[in-house]
């Protein structure tokens, strides 16, 4: 896949004394990789210029390619009990993806476990595997795209993409699990005419999935708390597109 912006911005979207909740852009890894390259831990560290005394602790992941809502904790306790709610299933995630295909149902659960592959970071369907469950709905259909809601009820590694991939319908843009390198105006667009001076640019060239929300209890107070990520520019860019030119 193409690469996203250099330097894409986080966006903070709550912070107290106990959370840091953020939009992580597509193509900023949350840990660091055997590359070398950081994790958001260190930029938000930088961006914030806290102090070496001051702790971020990650609680959950998203996927490097995947924009969203990411939640951060300041101190071990939050920590602890922010886990436990994931690991309880007490956390209500939300996510959008924008699919190739057409499903007949308007919505679906898939339950189906979940293995590593034997290729280094990749999974697949499989039943000696960790149970995984999804749940999904259609939001809004396109010619040949879905604008689906997907609820994962378990955080397995790559969920989303290969429950998505099993009934059919991979992300739009996805290379490892069934989807394009990118998506482009002219897969939709009727009567499409190329520019004769520069070359067609993808709308959207990462994985076209987006942690929209997080639902869960404060650590502290125990008061319930939503938090929303809006959609990125080059994902509303690209509905926009359909809604204008890939309506059924």
């Amino acid at each position: 896949m193409s690469k996203p912006d250099k330097r894409p911005e986080i966006i903070i979207l709550h912070q107290d004394e106990h959370l840091l909740v953020v939009s992580k852009p597509a193509g900023v890894l949350v840990i660091p990789d055997r590359a070398g390259r950081p994790g958001i831990l260190l930029t938000l560290r930088q961006k914030l210029e806290l102090t070496p005394e001051q702790e971020l602790r990650l609680v959950h992941r998203i996927d490097r390619d995947t924009s969203g809502v990411l939640l951060i904790t300041r101190n071990i306790d939050a920590q602890r009990s922010l886990v436990d709610q994931f690991q309880k299933h007490k956390v209500n995630k939300r996510y959008f993806a924008l699919v190739a295909g057409q499903p007949v149902a308007e919505s679906g659960i898939v339950d189906q476990r979940i293995a590593q592959s034997g290729q280094a970071s990749r999974f697949r369907v499989d039943p000696m595997g960790k149970r995984a469950i999804t749940k999904w709905r259609i939001i809004q259909r396109f010619a040949g795209f879905c604008l689906l809601e997907c609820r994962p009820v378990t955080g397995r590694t790559h969920q989303i993409r290969i429950h998505l991939q099993h009934i059919g319908l991979p992300l739009a843009v996805d290379p490892v699990y069934g989807g394009a390198e990118a998506l482009f105006l002219s897969q939709f667009k009727p009567h499409y005419k190329e520019s004769t001076r520069k070359a067609e640019g993808p709308l959207i060239a990462r994985l076209t999935l987006h942690a929209h929300t997080l639902r869960f209890k404060h650590p502290a107070t125990q008061e319930e708390m939503q938090v929303e990520a809006p959609l990125p520019a080059d994902f509303a860019r690209t509905l926009k597109q359909l809604q204008k030119y890939g309506l059924k």
